[in-house]
């Protein structure tokens, strides 16, 4: 260290700010310790260098801070000092995605019932807002009663609600039934056939007189 800084003309705490300028570099933008597409002048700006680049990058050359190979050229012992700290990192990470992506695929309760029962939307009517049914529900009782009478059926059903205290499954299901009761109701009922006394019983009936 104390060599590197007398040959670049810096202090020893200064030159150690400059080292530490370029890991970090590394950590950010070559985290395998890789600055073979980085060029002295890029090298001399990551490590904050105002001097002359060339001179910086062959001082840390010579003085074994980076290591060069033909084209390669690498942070030295990069593994070695910051290998085992960047594992530890990207352990974490990968832990904290994990633990992200469980937590978005964990249903709410409400989400769980939602997803369990699959059960279309229900819309309140009535006067009382305590009829409760689907849209397609609706639609059918408008269609079979029209529009007068599904209203007139749901405000039925609402007040029936409200003073007994009643609850039911189907509030669909209970309008018809309801209808049904009452078409069974209003059908007149027919008077009973008598039946015709037979010939023997007529002659004997006249005997007897």
């Amino acid at each position: 260290m104390m060599r590197t800084a007398k040959e670049l003309g810096v202090s020893r705490v200064a030159c150690l700010g400059h080292l530490v300028s370029l890991w970090i570099f590394c950590y950010k933008s070559a985290p395998d310790g890789d600055l073979s597409h980085y060029d002295p002048q890029d090298i001399a700006i990551a490590a904050e260098w105002d001097g002359d680049a060339h001179k910086f990058y062959d001082t840390l050359v010579m003085r074994g801070w980076i290591d060069v190979d033909g084209d390669t050229v690498v942070a030295h012992d990069w593994y070695e000092h910051a290998g085992k700290y960047l594992w530890r990192n990207k352990q974490s990470s990968a832990s904290q995605k994990l633990m992200r992506q469980q937590s978005h695929t964990i249903d709410t309760p409400s989400q769980v019932q939602t997803d369990k029962t699959d059960k279309p939307t229900k819309t309140v009517y009535g006067e009382l807002q305590n009829v409760r049914l689907t849209s397609e529900e609706r639609d059918k009782l408008t269609e079979k009663f029209g529009v007068d009478g599904a209203s007139t059926r749901v405000e039925k059903l609402s007040a029936y609600i409200a003073s007994s205290g009643r609850q039911y499954k189907s509030h669909y299901a209970t309008i018809l039934n309801w209808e049904h009761g009452d078409t069974a109701k209003a059908k007149p009922t027919l008077p009973v056939a008598q039946s015709r006394p037979s010939l023997q019983t007529v002659k004997c009936e006249l005997r007897n007189e």
